[in-house]
């Protein structure tokens, strides 16, 4: 896959990037983080760019771990959930032929 070169604006800087992403998911990432780090100066009143850049860093990498904990949480709950389930099944296959006790 080729490399496509974009003109972007992110907090009022102009940059070229290089992607293999196609030109809509470029733009979504670069309007979200520029979404991000406009909402990120205006709550603290921070206006240099690199220092509202590695804030919102700061906050969307924690919103990463917290929904990639989220995600793991979920992944051992169904884990415990089919086990449960596979008991259950068990306990109900042995009432039915009597096996207990």
């Amino acid at each position: 896959m080729t490399l496509n070169k974009y003109n972007i604006e992110v907090f009022g800087k102009e940059f070229t990037i290089s992607s293999k992403e196609k030109e809509e998911h470029v733009y979504k990432i670069v309007n979200y983080l520029d979404a991000k780090m406009r909402e990120v100066s205006s709550q603290t009143g921070v206006i240099d760019f690199y220092n509202v850049l590695l804030l919102t860093s700061i906050v969307l990498v924690n919103n990463y771990l917290t929904l990639l904990g989220d995600c793991n949480k979920k992944e051992k709950d169904l884990k415990y959930a089919k086990k449960i389930k596979e008991l259950i099944n068990l306990i109900d296959s042995s009432l039915e032929r009597k096996d207990f006790l």
